[in-house]
């Protein structure tokens, strides 16, 4: 894609705008992508078949933010391509590269989710490490071989002082079929595929709450008729329980109101009779109360993969989509497409393609509850690190050995003080 060509007096207006944009994004998209690939690689405990596919989209985003966004924005301010023609072929490769190995992982990861939740029989035997590292290499080596084009036939330009890394095909033809090919490789087919295994997922996920809610509806209506119990004791000396299941009622006996490994000494006046809770009644309402909430949880949980995978497909086609349109609608009509529409719409989409890099991390991982816990431990284990490493030189370093059971009673003091620092951070979180 060409740059826009300077007016006198400065840059665009537009070009101006974009510049913090594209410092910003790049910071980011380096930032959050860093942050995850440490996650990843300093917990071990994280390294399922998911984490090594987001590990991957990392990397693919990182060298995506690296190779593309600075060798974009730079001749655009210069007005020349400066890094020379070895470079131009490079960059131009790698940008393909990456480009193509992020879209792969993400199509990757959605046939993983596929696979594990509505297929979880037939593929447990397959969803291994090995099996996703394979996936992985196979991802890079396809990249890689169909990039190659883009080597091929990239090369720098230079009219005079003023040099453009410019991709030149000798047939059109041969052009306008690689340019299909990649739009059918790394937009239709992606979008297709992630749709329709999100979509299933999706539908899972939605029948799982259907038939939760409906099995709570059922465990509430059973508790209601199935089971009553008259827990007011007559003067305070027995307690009676009965229980009705299946239409087969059978009274406990009754039980003094003394045990003291059932009853609760505590209790309740209810119209002017004193009433005695027991303890088993009162674990049975806790547990009650603790699956009903775990049920609670367990939907709204589902509810937010769901609209995080919604959000996964909008958010490919949106950043995507238009730079994969101006570029086919370039090749093959050049002349429209310059005239209808500007440089700095180019600029725009192109740009509006770079967002990814820095929203895939948020999207897949900070999303993620393990995922964010898993971050908060890893540079946890850091700062601990970093606090016993100064706690020791402080030891070494003090004059004061008279007494050993000071030192020692000083080093509990501070453990103790690390430690409790460490449990109040962990609260804050």
């Amino acid at each position: 894609m060409l740059p826009p060509r300077r007016p006198r007096g400065g840059l665009p207006v537009g070009v101006q705008i974009q510049i913090p944009v594209y410092i910003l994004i790049f910071l980011l998209s380096v930032l959050g992508n860093v942050l995850v690939m440490v996650t990843l690689i300093q917990n071990k405990k994280m390294r399922t078949v998911t984490n090594v596919f987001l590990l991957n989209l990392a990397v693919s985003d990182l060298l995506l933010a690296v190779f593309c966004m600075p060798f974009t924005i730079i001749p655009i301010l210069m007005q020349n391509f400066v890094f020379g023609a070895a470079m131009c072929v490079m960059i131009r490769y790698l940008q393909g590269v990456s480009v193509s190995v992020s879209c792969f992982t993400l199509v990757a990861i959605s046939l993983e989710r596929y696979f594990a939740i509505c297929r979880p029989l037939q593929s447990r035997s397959w969803q291994t490490l090995n099996h996703a590292y394979r996936c992985i290499a196979v991802c890079w080596t396809l990249a890689a071989v169909f990039m190659i084009p883009l080597a091929v036939y990239h090369q720098l330009i230079e009219t005079g002082p003023i040099g453009r890394c410019v991709e030149i095909w000798r047939d059109k033809v041969w052009e306008k079929a690689y340019t299909l090919l990649i739009n059918l490789m790394l937009l239709v087919l992606p979008l297709i595929l992630m749709s329709v295994a999100y979509g299933n997922v999706c539908y899972t996920l939605w029948i799982g709450i259907k038939l939760e809610a409906q099995s709570e509806r059922e465990r509430q209506q059973t508790n209601e008729s199935g089971g009553t119990a008259n827990y007011s004791s007559h003067n305070g000396v027995s307690l009676t329980m009965e229980s009705r299941r299946l239409n087969n009622p059978s009274p406990l006996p009754a039980l003094p109101a003394t045990s003291p490994s059932l009853l609760d000494n505590h209790s309740y006046p209810a119209h002017g009779v004193s009433s005695t809770v027991s303890r088993p009644f009162r674990r049975f309402e806790a547990h009650r109360a603790m699956r009903q909430s775990n049920s609670e949880k367990s939907r709204a949980a589902k509810k937010r993969v769901i609209k995080m995978l919604f959000m996964i497909v909008i958010e490919f086609f949106i950043f995507w989509t238009p730079s994969y349109v101006i570029m086919t609608w370039i090749v093959f009509d050049r002349e429209s497409a310059n005239r209808n529409v500007s440089s700095m719409v180019k600029l725009f989409f192109h740009l509006l393609s770079y967002v990814s890099a820095c929203c895939n991390p948020i999207t897949y991982c900070f999303m993620n509850k393990n995922f964010r816990q898993g971050f908060l431990a890893a540079f946890r284990c850091f700062r601990r690190r970093h606090v016993y490493a100064s706690r020791r030189s402080e030891f070494s370093f003090s004059g004061h050995t008279a007494s050993t059971r000071t030192g020692v009673s000083s080093a509990n003091t501070n453990y103790d003080q690390i430690r409790d620092s460490d449990e109040i951070s962990e609260k804050s979180f």
